[in-house]
């Protein structure tokens, strides 16, 4: 029984089935995915920065600096919480930006 409890809060939260952010929400989970930009971050960090002001939350126009540990291999990772909103435009910013320098140079 103490399996099946938990092996269903960690990818669901404490609001059950009928919760009407669906799978967005995470109150109560166990384990989270996210997304972290983590090495060399002070080139990307204007991109970032201009992203997250744009997001529609509040909660989500901050920059977050975190540490995780991964669940496969207990890696320890710092780095950029980015939302599941903003990654998309992150990485079209980024494109843009490539495509403009033509050099693969990372400019803000």
């Amino acid at each position: 029984m103490w399996i099946d409890l938990e092996q269903f809060l960690d990818f669901s939260c404490m609001h059950g089935p009928n919760c009407k952010l669906g799978s967005f929400c995470t109150v109560g989970r166990r384990l989270q995915e996210v997304n972290v930009l983590g090495g060399l971050i002070l080139p990307v960090w204007g991109t970032v920065e201009r992203v997250l002001s744009k997001q529609a939350r509040q909660s989500h126009q901050r920059i977050r600096i975190v540490r995780i540990v991964t669940t496969t291999d207990n890696q320890r990772i710092v780095g950029l919480l980015i939302p599941d909103a903003a990654v998309e435009p992150v990485l079209q910013e980024k494109k843009a930006a490539l495509n403009i320098h033509g050099d693969g140079a990372f400019e803000n």
